[in-house]
């Protein structure tokens, strides 16, 4: 018999989903390095290398990794739980990747239908360094307070969008609270070229757990608590308000 679904989802409207993960090992997720050369994706072979400055005032570093994994995608709903969620998917670019909603670690999110354009700027914002953009890269929003951009796995090609674009948040991005980051990496980008939308964005927004990191983190507990708290209660419903506005 398969395992039934890892956790909890219920629909809030048209445009949010909210989804708990409660288990406590999972085949997906951030890898840290004490060396704070992160791997993101499935921890036998993660996809993308995050380098994360021991100096918070500088600038961050997304990269795909070609030895990397993509998750599975024979996906199809197995539990009552999974066709709620194949429901809520429907009309959207996610169609393939899926299988990552059984991968995901620990913690909750908000699974947000973004209608914004996908941008491709001259500069974009990695840490506190405004950098010429990578060809991989590409930017829902780059407008203080909040950055949002996407990282492709092949170096030379826009991201894939055709499945759901799990978000790596990182709070004081810039070593100050007054922006925040959200770094969204797909899944399973081997899967197809599909770099332009085939309707709504999916992403998925992390609100605790491995996926959020405090870019100012271990220098004082109480403006961690803090940083935390703002994420989930002003960061993150102005960003889902935002994604669901045409521009």
């Amino acid at each position: 018999m398969s395992s039934p679904f890892p956790g909890r989802f219920s629909v809030v409207s048209f445009f949010e989903a909210r989804l708990e993960i409660e288990r406590r090992d999972s085949p997906f997720g951030l890898v840290v390095s004490p060396r704070q050369e992160h791997g993101l994706g499935m921890r036998d072979a993660p996809r993308f290398r995050v380098v994360q400055p021991f100096d918070p005032d500088a600038g961050w570093r997304f990269e795909p990794r070609t030895s990397g994994l993509d998750v599975p995608d024979t996906w199809s709903p197995r539990d009552e739980t999974e066709r709620l969620l194949a429901d809520w998917l429907a009309g959207t670019s996610a169609t393939r990747g899926r299988s990552v909603f059984r991968a995901l670690p620990r913690g909750r999110y908000r699974l947000v239908r973004c209608r914004r354009p996908v941008l491709a700027p001259a500069k974009v914002l990695m840490g506190n360094d405004l950098v010429p953009r990578p060809a991989n890269v590409r930017v829902l929003r780059q407008e203080e307070p909040l950055f949002a951009g996407i990282v492709g796995a092949a170096a030379s090609e826009p991201p894939c969008l055709d499945q759901p674009l799990v978000g790596l948040a990182v709070l004081n991005y810039v070593g100050a609270f007054s922006w925040q980051g959200l770094v969204f990496f797909p899944p399973a980008a081997h899967l197809s070229p599909a770099t332009e939308p085939g309707g709504d964005l999916v992403l998925v927004i992390p609100l605790e757990g491995e996926l959020v990191i405090d870019n100012l983190g271990g220098l004082n507990a109480e403006w961690e608590r803090i940083s935390l708290e703002r994420w989930q209660e002003r960061y993150v419903p102005l960003f889902q308000s935002w994604c669901t506005c045409w521009p």
